[in-house]
């Protein structure tokens, strides 16, 4: 029974604010673009995260296996910490609204994304599990409920580039 709590709060906490439109004239780049006028909640972040650790080993690594569960001590700190957190469900967003306009989500936001942590060389095979199952649990709960007004796909394009440039 909690965990169906943390999984529909985060759930509605996640569509309320993939709902909001993007700020407009937001000018921010790199790691400070946001494309949510305000980031998700510490409790939407930590109810994802909870998730997230939770399935873990549903995750598969980059041979296609599936992740060993955590140790006891790998356990006692969280794979992400709460900014990342946030700033991953930021970018899921993003790809939901690029999902729903018909831009290539996949390719200029969410791959960006997984380079630029593979490419620091301190996230364990976990931690990449962990990003990409937040991005994923994101998506998926918010891209089914987004559409896509016109104005809408010029704003995902230009936060994709402002993000990744």
């Amino acid at each position: 029974m909690r965990r169906f709590l943390f999984v529909v709060l985060a759930m509605v906490s996640a569509t309320a604010h993939a709902q909001t439109p993007p700020a407009t004239g937001a000018t921010a780049t790199g790691a400070a673009a946001r494309f949510a006028p305000s980031p998700p909640s510490d409790t939407a972040a930590q109810n994802v995260l909870n998730l997230v650790t939770s399935s873990i080993t549903e995750a598969v690594d980059e041979q296609g296996r599936k992740l060993r569960p955590l140790t006891p001590e790998e356990a006692k700190t969280p794979l992400l910490d709460s900014a990342l957190v946030k700033e991953v469900m930021d970018v899921a967003f993003a790809s939901a609204a690029g999902k729903a306009c018909g831009v290539d989500w996949a390719e200029q936001n969410f791959r960006k994304l997984m380079q630029r942590e593979r490419a620091l060389g301190i996230r364990s095979t976990h931690q990449l599990a962990a990003i990409s199952l937040t991005h994923g649990f994101i998506l998926g709960r918010t891209g089914a409920n987004m559409t896509c007004p016109e104005s809408r796909r010029g704003e995902v394009e230009d936060f994709y580039r402002r993000k990744w440039q």
